[in-house]
């Protein structure tokens, strides 16, 4: 009896790296899982009269007939004794397997907050510890495309490179997500002193700006998107918990949100303002973290108990520490973050435009 049979093509709630045309995967021949389809196929009633190709020569070929490039194309449908073939198949894409988290977390010492830190988790591992914030183009400000969700974008802030751009979400509640924007430039992501996970340190480079969320995202900012319908009617494409954090409060930020509920969120909030946000990239959070510093902290190579909430016994409201030079509030302690990259354990071959490395 088959144990094992293979599935092609991924499914309405995967995540992209699983709907390549190389990836598969296996199932049991007894799921009845409803993300489960199939096709038909049959093969052709005559063989295709063009030719096929035969390559490598044979037993009683003259080695001109057997060089690398030679090739011969005989009809497909002749059977000789010098006529053999073997087979090949895709290889299969590699599944994320673990996913980047950023910045510490409140139960950790300060060892795990430093700006280069990195941990890679199980993209579908919920925690009290983990959440996320959200990114987007710069020039998102500026291309509305009917939204659900209103933007307040104003055109001048007392905080260079802290341009508010204000999402109102439209309900009972008047809840608000503001958005930093993040100059273009560039910087050494990385650090020589870390772990190895950490190095090589290279120079990364962003042609544009973007914006990102200045605190992780909120319980409430979690819910009221979440609670929204979808505004063609349809159905969304993965259930989220409303109200899925241990530590409750409007203000603290959510948790026990897996990689794909970030996902999710980041999909929902792009369809409900008509904005492209997404995870951050990991060279993206450092940036944004270190804010043009080079130690370990964007406050300098030491943390204390006055820049933010670490070895502590439960998570804070977001903004309860002063924000970096770019108006980003917690970038060490609190929450780890998730980011959007696979998870690799060096900074071999990552890339050096600020994109995320999938």
């Amino acid at each position: 009896m088959t144990k094992w049979v293979l599935m092609r093509g991924g499914a309405w709630n995967n995540h992209p790296v699983n709907c390549r045309s190389d990836c598969r995967n296996l199932t049991h021949p007894s799921n009845d899982n409803r993300l489960i389809g199939f096709r038909v196929c049959c093969l052709p009633d005559k063989p295709p009269p063009h030719p096929v190709v035969m390559r490598g020569g044979s037993w009683y070929s003259s080695p001109r007939y057997c060089l690398s490039s030679y090739r011969l194309g005989p009809r497909p449908d002749p059977r000789i004794s010098t006529i053999g073939f073997r087979v090949v198949c895709a290889a299969p894409s590699k599944p994320i397997e673990r996913a980047p988290l950023r910045g510490g977390a409140w139960y950790y010492g300060p060892g795990f907050c430093h700006s280069a830190c990195r941990f890679g988790s199980h993209p579908d591992f919920r925690y009290i510890s983990i959440g996320f914030r959200v990114c987007c183009s710069a020039h998102e400000r500026t291309n509305p495309r009917n939204p659900v969700l209103q933007f307040d974008c104003p055109q001048t802030h007392d905080q260079p490179h802290h341009t508010p751009m204000n999402i109102e979400i439209v309900t009972q509640q008047a809840v608000s997500l503001d958005l930093a924007e993040i100059p273009a430039g560039e910087f050494n992501m990385g650090s020589e002193s870390g772990s190895s996970d950490e190095r090589p340190v290279h120079k990364v480079t962003f042609a544009e700006p973007f914006l990102m969320s200045a605190t992780a995202i909120t319980q409430q900012q979690w819910r009221e998107v979440v609670d929204q319908p979808h505004p063609e009617g349809k159905k969304w494409d993965r259930d989220l918990d409303p109200d899925p954090s241990y530590y409750k409060g409007d203000n603290k930020p959510v948790t026990n949100v897996n990689y794909y509920d970030c996902l999710e969120f980041c999909k929902r909030l792009s369809v409900l303002t008509g904005k492209d946000f997404t995870l951050p990239s990991e060279a993206q959070w450092e940036y944004a973290c270190r804010a043009g510093t080079d130690t370990a902290y964007n406050v300098g190579d030491v943390l204390t108990k006055k820049d933010a909430n670490f070895d502590a016994n439960e998570p804070v409201d977001v903004a309860s520490y002063a924000p970096n030079d770019w108006g980003l509030y917690d970038m060490h302690g609190n929450v780890w973050e998730y980011c959007l990259d696979r998870w690799y354990a060096s900074y071999n071959g990552a890339p050096t435009d600020g994109s995320a490395r999938l």
